[in-house]
C-alpha cells in the first residue's frame, strides 16, 4: 500500500483533490491550498536529483508557507464561522436572474429561513414576496394615492425581520395605514437597481395613480463600493459609466467576462489575502467610482421628478457613528460632506438612535447578525412619520 502511494502521480492527484476541497468546504480555503502546495514542492525535492532545482523549489516553499500562515493570521483578525441556513430559503429557490437589476426575488413566494451560527440561533423569519416582486408590507394602504417607496439594500428590505417587522411597514402602521408604502429594497441592493428600477419603468405599474409621492433612499457608506460593481453577489449588476455630468446605462457589469475569469474571481475572492488588500470593496475607492455614487443619486431624484410632480426624495443615512470599519467610516463622511454641501434632505441614524453602536443587543438582529432589528425600524419609522407630517 505504501509502494502504491510513493507513486508521485496518485500524490499529485490525492493532493490536488484536497486542494478543490480546501477551496469547497473548508473554513479558511486558501491557507489550506497553500499548505498542500508547501506539501507537494516539499515531495518533489527529494524526487529531482539537479542540486540546483532543489535549492530552486526549497526557496520558492517561502511563498506558500508565508500564505498559509498569513491567510490564518488575517483569519483570526476578521474571520468569522459560516452561518448556518436551512428552510424553503435554501431549498425551493429564492433569486432569479434578471437583465435589468442582475437579481431579483422570484414573484409571488413564500420562503422560511432558519439561520444558526453553531448551535445558537440567530433568527427563524419567514419572508413573503407579493406578486409585484416586492417584499409585502401588511401595513400598506394599496388605494391611497399618497404612495411612500422605499429603496435600498438589506437594511430596507428587512433581512433577518419576518414581514411585519421591516421599516416600511412600521412607517406605514406608525403612520395610521394613510400612505401606500412599497418595499423596493432587496439584499445586497445598491443605488443603481433604484436607478435601473425608475429607468425601466419597473416601479411605474405599482405608482399609476400615486398624487404624492415621498422616497426614502436608505443608505450605508458600502453602497459606493456596490454602485461601482465590486461586490462579490452583483456580478450581474446595472453598470453605469460616468458622461459629463451624469451617468449612463452600459449593460452589466460582467459583460465580456469570460467564464474562466468570473470562476477564478470568485475563488480568489475566498482569501482573507485578497480580501485585505486587493478587494476594491473594503479599500479606498478611487474619485470616479465616488462621483459615479452620487451621479446615480441624482439622476434617480431627476427622472423621479419627472414621473412625480409632487415629489420629496429623502437620504436616510446609516453613519459612521454607528460603524466599526475604518473604510466605512471614511466613505461616510464623504457621503455627509456631498449631502450638507448640497442642500440635500438627509437624516443620519445617529441623530435618531443615538445609543445604536452602543446597544446591538436592542437594536440588532442578533450578536452574529448586525442587520437593525424591529426596535430600531420602530425608532426610525416614528421620527420619519412625523418628519412627514410636519412637512404636510
Amino acid at each position: 500500500m505504501l509502494k502504491i502511494f510513493n507513486c508521485w502521480p496518485l500524490q499529485a492527484i490525492v493532493l490536488i483533490l484536497f486542494s478543490i476541497c480546501a477551496l469547497k468546504f473548508f473554513v479558511v480555503p486558501w491557507a489550506w491550498v497553500m499548505l498542500f502546495v508547501s506539501v507537494a514542492l516539499f515531495l518533489a525535492i527529494h524526487r529531482i536529483k539537479s542540486p540546483n532545482i532543489r535549492i530552486g523549489i526549497a526557496n520558492a516553499l517561502a511563498i506558500p508557507i508565508s500564505m498559509f500562515f498569513a491567510e490564518m493570521y488575517l483569519y483570526t483578525l476578521y474571520g468569522s464561522l459560516p452561518l448556518a441556513r436551512t428552510g424553503s430559503y435554501t431549498t425551493d429557490g429564492y433569486t432569479r436572474p434578471d437583465e435589468d437589476l442582475g437579481y431579483a426575488p422570484i414573484f409571488n413566494i413564500e420562503r422560511g429561513l432558519t439561520v444558526h451560527s453553531d448551535t445558537t440561533l440567530v433568527y427563524d423569519v419567514i419572508y413573503n414576496i407579493a406578486e409585484n416582486g416586492l417584499r409585502l408590507t401588511p401595513s400598506s394602504n394599496d388605494i391611497s394615492k399618497r404612495c411612500v417607496l422605499f429603496f435600498g439594500g438589506s437594511f430596507t428590505f428587512g433581512e433577518g425581520l419576518n414581514d411585519n417587522e421591516t421599516l416600511p411597514h412600521y412607517f406605514g402602521s406608525i403612520s395610521g395605514n394613510d400612505f401606500k408604502v412599497l418595499n423596493y429594497g432587496f439584499h445586497g441592493y445598491g443605488p443603481h437597481q433604484m436607478l435601473s428600477s425608475i429607468e425601466n419603468g419597473l416601479i411605474d405599474k405599482e405608482t399609476e395613480g400615486c398624487s404624492n409621492v415621498n422616497v426614502i433612499y436608505s443608505a450605508i457608506p458600502d453602497h459606493m463600493a456596490r454602485a461601482a460593481g465590486y461586490s462579490a453577489w452583483d456580478g450581474h449588476g446595472p453598470k453605469y459609466l460616468a458622461y459629463k455630468d451624469t451617468v449612463i446605462r452600459s449593460g452589466n457589469f460582467d459583460d465580456g467576462d469570460s467564464f474562466i475569469y468570473r470562476k477564478l474571481l470568485s475563488k480568489l475572492r475566498l482569501s482573507f489575502i485578497y480580501k485585505t488588500f486587493l478587494d476594491k470593496r473594503r479599500n479606498d475607492l478611487v474619485k470616479s467610482d465616488i462621483d459615479k455614487f452620487f451621479s446615480i443619486i441624482e439622476k434617480s431624484k431627476q427622472l423621479l421628478s419627472s414621473k412625480f410632480n409632487n415629489l420629496k426624495f429623502t437620504f436616510l443615512l446609516w453613519d459612521k457613528n454607528n460603524l466599526s470599519s475604518l473604510i466605512d467610516q471614511k466613505n461616510s463622511d464623504i457621503m455627509l460632506t456631498y449631502l450638507v454641501d448640497n442642500k440635500s434632505e438627509f437624516y443620519l441614524v445617529s441623530d435618531i438612535i443615538p445609543q445604536y453602536k452602543d446597544n446591538g443587543s436592542v437594536y440588532t438582529v442578533s450578536a452574529f447578525d448586525l442587520h437593525p432589528n424591529k426596535n430600531a425600524n420602530i425608532r426610525i419609522a416614528s421620527f420619519l412619520s412625523a418628519k412627514m407630517i410636519d412637512n404636510n
